[in-house]
C-alpha cells in the first residue's frame, strides 16, 4: 500500500501516522498521475485524487469531507463514505474491487472536453454572451 499525500506543508503530520507503509509526498502532476494510474486501488478523500483515479482509468473510493467529494462519487457511481468514515465499507470495495460506473465517467469525460474546446476556440458557451 502507498499513502500519497498532495498537499505539501499540510501533509507531512498525516504521512507520519502511516510509517509503516510506502508513503509519498508527490505535487507534480505528472507523478501524481503516474502514481495512480499504477495503483490497483484508490481511496481518496481529496476530490482531485479521485478525479485523476478516474481519468487514469484506476478504480476509487472516496471519502467525503465536503459535499463536492461525495456528489463527484455518486455521479461517477463510485463508493463513498461520509466523514469519518466506514472502515468495514472501505475495506469491502478495495478487497472486492468495487468499480465505478466507467460509462459515467466517459460521460463526464466528454463534456469535460467539450467544454474545455469551447472555452479555447473562443465560442461562447450556452447563455454566456461575449462582452463587446
Amino acid at each position: 500500500m502507498v499513502v500519497l499525500a498532495l498537499q505539501p506543508g499540510f501533509d507531512e503530520p498525516v504521512l507520519e501516522k502511516f510509517s509503516s507503509f510506502t508513503r509519498e509526498l508527490a505535487w507534480d502532476p505528472r507523478r501524481v498521475s503516474y502514481l495512480l494510474a499504477q495503483a490497483g486501488y484508490v481511496i481518496s478523500v481529496r476530490l482531485h485524487g479521485a478525479i485523476l483515479a478516474a481519468a487514469a482509468g484506476t478504480p476509487f473510493a472516496g471519502i467525503a469531507y465536503d459535499p463536492k467529494v461525495a456528489g463527484f462519487c455518486r455521479d461517477a457511481g463510485a463508493v463513498y463514505v461520509d466523514m469519518p468514515g466506514d472502515p468495514d465499507l472501505l475495506a469491502s470495495a478495495v478487497l472486492t474491487q468495487r468499480q465505478p460506473n466507467w460509462a459515467a465517467i466517459e460521460a463526464m469525460k466528454a463534456r469535460a472536453r467539450s467544454s474545455f474546446d469551447q472555452v479555447l476556440s473562443g465560442r461562447p458557451q450556452g447563455r454566456m454572451q461575449r462582452s463587446r
